[in-house]
């Protein structure tokens, strides 16, 4: 019987084959090739689509760029064989997305409301704070649906109480934040009873209210101070917060981020959107193909974004008329309430059908070789990508 080439990867090689380009990945030592000439797309095209995991080849292929770079950096060979081969493949190339997701949920063994290890609580919508700690998340000029909704509600002391307890009881090790709160809020918690528990006050407010401040500083209270780095960096003593949230608006914003990192401070920053910065925005937000392909621990990074939205997991809202949501700028119609978050959280976990789980389904990243190497989508991204300021992530030469 005549016998034939067949080209194979390694079992510990990622392929993703998009509308252009052939991207390689070896998952051991991070090694990545990209090939854009067609006939390598087409015999890549055909080894993903083969049960086998093998592919016919001529004589004449042996000499494309995929194959000869991929037996170069031992990623894959030819074989001449009579009938064709069976090799095996990482996971990651044939199990993807919502499919991969419940496959992998099914194995845990753990408490799954461990899962929910942040929650901001949402006091008083008509607290300067809540709006400001929504603009740092979605920009100073979104419309959040959440805010504009209950900008009229509170919590009561009673249910802030309750909120606490349960939150607590679901998961004891959950950080809990606290934001849109006046004194009277510093003055009736014990730290000892809710241990996790970390206020969330702006530069404003403190300077507003310099009880608050002192009473947070006196007593040695966790909290995160909100505060424009442009303007606001002296305006307190940066070493009393458990961590600084910095809005970064305009050029001069970062270089202050930068010396703030350097001294050492826990600092996270918060690139702020409005109208007047969209192009230091995207500047900020995109990166060049070689900054991509030079991230480390490929393999983690291409299994966490094929199931989860890492900018969104972990972390639940409660808003001042208690119903609870698990991103900003979800749909009043996915939300549940404190009473039945346990039962909700449980069915979303299993299925996977929220924000959690958002992961990169644009349309111009459907067919983008590198969709699963991008980090997951922000709430700053979806806003610009809606808005149709943004179409991809790679900077344009």
């Amino acid at each position: 019987m005549e016998s034939n080439f067949y080209f194979y990867l390694e079992p510990y090689v990622y392929l993703h084959v998009g509308d252009k380009s052939v991207l390689m990945v070896n998952l051991l030592d991070d090694k990545t090739l990209v090939f854009s000439d067609k006939k390598s797309i087409q015999v890549a095209l055909k080894l993903v689509s083969d049960s086998r995991r093998t592919v016919k080849i001529r004589e004449e292929d042996i000499s494309l760029p995929l194959v000869v770079s991929a037996r170069a950096c031992f990623m894959g060979d030819v074989t001449c064989s009579v009938s064709q081969p069976f090799q095996f493949y990482p996971e990651i190339n044939v199990i993807q997305e919502g499919k991969a997701y419940r496959k992998t949920i099914s194995y845990t063994k753990t408490n799954i409301y461990s899962h929910i290890m942040q929650c901001t609580v949402f006091i008083d919508f008509s607290h300067q704070d809540c709006k400001e700690y929504i603009d740092y998340c979605i920009g100073e000029d979104s419309s959040s649906a959440i805010f504009h909704s209950l900008t009229d509600k509170r919590v009561s002391r009673k249910n802030l109480d309750k909120y606490l307890e349960r939150l607590s009881s679901i998961n004891v090790a959950m950080k809990i934040y606290l934001c849109g709160g006046g004194v009277e809020l510093l003055n009736s918690f014990s730290i000892e009873k809710f241990p996790n528990l970390v206020f969330v006050y702006s530069v404003r407010t403190l300077t507003e209210n310099p009880r608050i401040y002192k009473r947070l500083v006196s007593d040695k209270l966790p909290y995160i101070l909100m505060l424009d780095l442009a303007e606001e960096v002296t305006a307190f003593d940066l070493n009393s917060p458990l961590e600084l949230w910095g809005k970064i608006s305009r050029k001069e914003s970062i270089c202050i981020y930068e010396q703030l990192v350097k001294q050492g401070k826990r600092i996270r920053p918060f690139i702020i959107k409005n109208s007047q910065n969209l192009d230091l925005i995207k500047e900020t937000m995109t990166f060049t193909k070689e900054e991509l392909l030079n991230i480390k621990n490929k393999f983690q990074v291409i299994k966490s974004n094929n199931l989860i939205n890492t900018n969104f997991w972990g972390h639940i809202y409660v808003l001042p008329d208690g119903s609870v949501s698990y991103s900003l700028m979800e749909d009043k119609i996915q939300f549940t309430d404190m009473e039945h978050l346990q039962e909700d959280f449980k069915k979303k976990f299993f299925q996977g059908n929220f924000s959690w789980t958002q992961l990169r389904g644009y349309p111009q990243c459907l067919k983008c070789v590198f969709r699963y190497l991008c980090p997951s989508p922000s709430y700053l991204e979806n806003i610009l990508r809606n808005n149709g300021v943004l179409t991809c992530l790679l900077k344009t030469m």
